[in-house]
C-alpha cells in the first residue's frame, strides 16, 4: 500500500520538536538582550567621558556660559545614572542647581555602577578626580559597572591625559 503524506502522530512530533526549539531560542534571546544593554550602558558612559574631554579641549571659553566658564567639563557618575556637565562654578566637581547639565544618561535596571567624578579643564586637559588635579603620569581612575550582581564587570579607565579606555 502506498502511503501519501504524513500522519497525525509524525505532524505532532515535527510541531512538539519545533516548539521546543523555539522556546530555548526565545530564552537565549532575552539574555543576550540584556548582556547587549550593558554593553550599551558601557559604551554610553565612555561617550560622555570622551565628549567631556572633546568639549573641553575646543572651548576654552564658551560665549553661552557666560565670561567666568573656564572650559572644565566633567561626568559624575551614580549607581543608576551619569550626568555630563558644564562646571560653571570651576569647582571641578558638578553642582546641582549651578552647573549646566548637558546629557543624562541611565544605566539598565540591573546595571550598577561604581560612584565617581571625572573633570576636564583646558587647554591642555588637566584631568580632575574627585575634584582633586592628577599629575601627568600618574595613576588612572578606574570605573566598574556590573551587571547582574557582578556577572559581568567592565572597567572604564581614564587615565592622566584624558585617555578613556574600556577594559
Amino acid at each position: 500500500m502506498k502511503k501519501d503524506g504524513f500522519t497525525l502522530a509524525e505532524m505532532m512530533v515535527v510541531i512538539a520538536i519545533f516548539l521546543t526549539i523555539a522556546t530555548i531560542s526565545f530564552a537565549n534571546y532575552r539574555s543576550i538582550d540584556a548582556g547587549l544593554e550593558f554593553e550599551r550602558n558601557v559604551a554610553d558612559l565612555t561617550r560622555a567621558l570622551r565628549r567631556a574631554r572633546t568639549l573641553s579641549i575646543g572651548s576654552y571659553y564658551l560665549e553661552e556660559y557666560g565670561e567666568e566658564f573656564r572650559g572644565v567639563f566633567g561626568v559624575k557618575i551614580e549607581q543608576d545614572h551619569f550626568i555630563l556637565y558644564a562646571d560653571l562654578d570651576n569647582s571641578f566637581t558638578y553642582t546641582s542647581g549651578t552647573d549646566s547639565v548637558i546629557e543624562r544618561g541611565y544605566f539598565g535596571e540591573r546595571v550598577e555602577a561604581q560612584t565617581g567624578e571625572i573633570a576636564f579643564r583646558p587647554p591642555d586637559v588637566i584631568v580632575y578626580f574627585e575634584g582633586e588635579e592628577r599629575e601627568k603620569g600618574s595613576s588612572s581612575k578606574e570605573i566598574q559597572l556590573s551587571f547582574n550582581q557582578g556577572e559581568r564587570i567592565r572597567t572604564v579607565s581614564i587615565n592622566s591625559l584624558g585617555i578613556v579606555e574600556i577594559n
